[in-house]
């Protein structure tokens, strides 16, 4: 269940939640929840967050070695569980 709150900032504090949104793409709303719950943060990734971690991950396999078998989720899985 979600609550609406309206919560009164000084500027100082709208102009660095707004600087903070601008720079992260993250809305304003969400800032605040992610200082309220920081293990929340994860959960609402911005588009630039989502693609920075894509571009990361980018390569991940290039080390397997050559003719290696690439298997389905669920053939990883089930060897995972035999080990």
């Amino acid at each position: 269940m979600s609550h609406r709150l309206q919560v009164t900032l000084t500027d100082e504090q709208y102009a660095a939640l707004k600087a903070q949104s601008a720079a992260s793409g993250a809305s304003i709303a969400t800032l605040v929840r992610r200082a309220l719950d920081p293990d929340d943060a994860g959960r609402s990734s911005t588009t630039a967050e989502l693609l920075a971690r894509l571009r990361d991950s980018a390569g991940a396999w290039s080390g397997r070695p050559e003719g290696a078998r690439i298997e389905s989720g669920a053939d990883y899985v089930a060897a995972i569980r035999r080990r």
